[in-house]
């Protein structure tokens, strides 16, 4: 079974309610449905994860595709809290606190890269709302599910974030787990990445695709 794992568009980041697509994230996937649409592409079962922007997402692709599908919802796939993975980084480290206030990307993001690598060392892992080690298992539950769903069809999508994709591609690829914030930070808002899914174990077949905000669409790309 051809798993696409696509991450949401462009979520508000500076905003008090991160969880909610920007105007950039809408016009993001609405653009991504259109591509596939025009591609001859097959969603087949579309999965989301539990968050507003996956929703969110997922609506606006299928507004681009031109047509509606029904959804599953399965919370494996919701984000890691990025959130509390700075605050108890920064309780520890308090030297970065003045950049996390600032809501200056440029600031924030070199501090996101390294709490997330501290919070990778499983140091304090029990202060988390969820360590390392869980969100590990909690993807890795993700899969198995989808083995259940590969006896209905042969092409799953899911709408999902930027976490369980880089880590997806790691455990794959069978590649060290220190490589996880390298990978993360690459990803294209609204880019896909594809896998071959069997009850063993899933390919990765492509990462980070994103043709449909290249050439004169790139004023739509995004990292964060």
């Amino acid at each position: 079974m051809i798993v696409t794992l696509v991450r949401h568009g462009q979520a508000s980041f500076a905003a008090d309610d991160y969880d909610q697509l920007s105007e950039l994230g809408r016009e993001q996937s609405i653009r991504l449905g259109h591509f596939l649409k025009t591609q001859e592409e097959d969603l087949g079962t579309v999965i989301t994860g539990g968050l507003l922007r996956h929703k969110q997402t997922a609506e606006a692709l299928f507004e681009g595709y031109g047509s509606e599908f029904n959804t599953l919802v399965d919370e494996h796939w919701n984000e890691f809290d990025h959130v509390d993975v700075i605050r108890q980084f920064v309780v520890r480290h308090p030297q970065y606190q003045d950049d996390v206030l600032s809501k200056d990307a440029r600031r924030v993001l070199p501090v996101l890269a390294e709490a997330l690598r501290f919070w990778q060392t499983g140091k304090a892992a029990d202060s988390y709302i969820e360590c390392w080690e869980t969100f590990h298992q909690r993807l890795k539950k993700g899969w198995q599910q989808l083995v259940g769903v590969a006896e209905d069809t042969t092409k799953v999508t899911v709408i999902t974030s930027g976490g369980p994709i880089a880590l997806s591609s790691l455990l794959a690829l069978q590649a060290d787990h220190k490589h996880f914030v390298d990978f993360n930070t690459k990803l294209v808002n609204s880019s896909y990445s594809r896998f071959n899914l069997t009850a063993q174990k899933h390919e990765l077949l492509s990462f980070n695709e994103q043709a449909h905000v290249s050439g004169k669409f790139s004023k739509l790309r995004s990292y964060r």
